[in-house]
């Protein structure tokens, strides 16, 4: 008998939605993203074409990007100890092509589902949002002039003003830059020092260990 986060994955594998829209769209079946038991999520915006080729969420760079960030947190491990500590999952479950915003928008339309049961199913105690535009989609709009990089946010406060929020979990949201070699944030020394800085800090509040 499948347990509820496989039934969500096998859903994801499934999920044939979108491609009633024209869009042009590719993904992996059963991704390796994690499974029941971790105490920190990783969002970021879609799946890769190193994540689709290798059949594992953020492979390539971005994940080799996130083992040394943990690792400057005081955090070192092995990638098959950091898959195993993390799961990783992304805003929309299939990469789209072109790949814009405005298309990545209508996927969001359709995929949010499945990461708000994610989370539901996993209640982990830190959620680490990767980049600004995975905080900008998942946070309501007049939340946006609050984010930056290095700062946490918590469930009541980011959607205390939302009549249905769609999820009211108690758990830590900390915003981090992607990881991905498109984005210039930790050249920066200040916003290295603060991510790097608040990544500990809220990996030992919750005495994240990887097995």
């Amino acid at each position: 008998m499948p347990d509820e986060l496989e039934i969500v994955h096998n859903e994801i594998d499934d999920c044939l939605v979108c491609c009633t829209r024209g869009l042009q769209l590719t993904k992996s079946s059963n991704l390796m993203r994690g499974g029941i038991g971790v105490r920190v999520m990783a969002v970021g915006i879609a799946p890769s074409g190193a994540a689709i080729k290798s059949g594992k969420a953020f492979a390539g760079n971005s994940f080799n990007r996130l083992t040394k960030w943990f690792s400057s947190a005081g955090f070192a491990a092995s990638e098959a100890q950091l898959r195993r500590a993390i799961y990783l999952t992304s805003l929309t479950k299939c990469a789209v092509s072109p790949d814009t915003l405005a298309n990545r928008k209508l996927l969001w339309r359709r995929c949010q589902q499945f990461l708000w049961r994610q989370i539901r199913i996993l209640q982990p105690a830190l959620i680490l949002l990767l980049g600004m535009e995975v905080a900008r989609t998942l946070f309501p709009r007049d939340y946006h002039p609050k984010l930056a990089f290095g700062i946490k946010y918590s469930t009541d406060d980011i959607f205390q003003q939302e009549l249905f929020p769609p999820i009211t979990i108690p758990l830590t949201w900390l915003l981090l830059p992607h990881p991905s070699g498109l984005s210039r944030a930790m050249n920066n020394e200040e916003t290295n020092r603060i991510v790097i800085a608040s990544l500990k800090h809220e990996l030992t509040q919750i005495a994240f260990a990887c097995p």
